[in-house]
């Protein structure tokens, strides 16, 4: 397996809204990163062109993977392009946003997993920040994880990504967008502080 077996093929890229999708950067990033890391549970937030990869790897390893959103349209479709492209469904809905905007974690089953995808409302939507950091306590794994937060040049990523730092993540990579050299993707690994935990 190697990154390139990974990769979405061009004729799925226009599927998605080009100015939402993660880059061509950050994709062929974690693609390596996941032929080298070799995870075991993989927990993605905000699906997108990047769930190729993971149900790509997934289909290929064994690995459990689970995805989480929040947005009934979006989850609708998501659905709708797995079984298109004949993935097996494991789409897991989180409550709506509530109208102060926070993302709703209650009932939610979490998975301990070591590697982790944010994206979407959990991290950037107001006081959302709270329910990603909830979410990483409860699902990354005590001997380590890798965390992926997209779009992290933005104020409640890069919020998450400064408090991952100081909870005993290090920032391994930071991948710009070719097209958008503003928009940045976050590579931390590591493990909470005892103290987080």
């Amino acid at each position: 397996m190697t990154p390139a077996d990974l990769m979405p093929p061009e004729s799925e890229w226009p599927t998605f809204v080009s100015d939402w999708r993660m880059s061509r950067e950050a994709l062929e990033a974690i693609a390596a990163l996941l032929c080298e890391r070799r995870p075991k549970s993989i927990l993605e937030t905000g699906p997108g062109l990047s769930s190729w990869l993971f149900f790509r790897y997934a289909e290929q390893t064994g690995a459990d993977y689970t995805i989480l959103d929040h947005e009934g349209e979006y989850h609708d479709r998501w659905r709708a392009w797995c079984a298109k492209c004949r993935f097996r469904d494991q789409c897991a809905r989180a409550r709506p946003l509530s109208e102060d905007g926070y993302y709703d974690l209650a009932g939610v089953a979490v998975p301990v997993c070591d590697f982790i995808c944010l994206d979407g409302p959990i991290v950037s939507a107001a006081r959302s920040g709270e329910a990603a950091r909830c979410l990483l306590r409860a699902a990354c794994d005590p001997a380590g994880a890798v965390i992926i937060v997209d779009d992290a040049n933005r104020g409640g990523e890069s919020a998450l990504v400064a408090w991952l730092l100081e909870s005993g993540f290090a920032l391994t990579a930071e991948v710009a967008d070719g097209t958008f050299p503003h928009r940045k993707t976050a590579i931390l690994e590591g493990a909470f502080n005892r103290c987080l935990t």
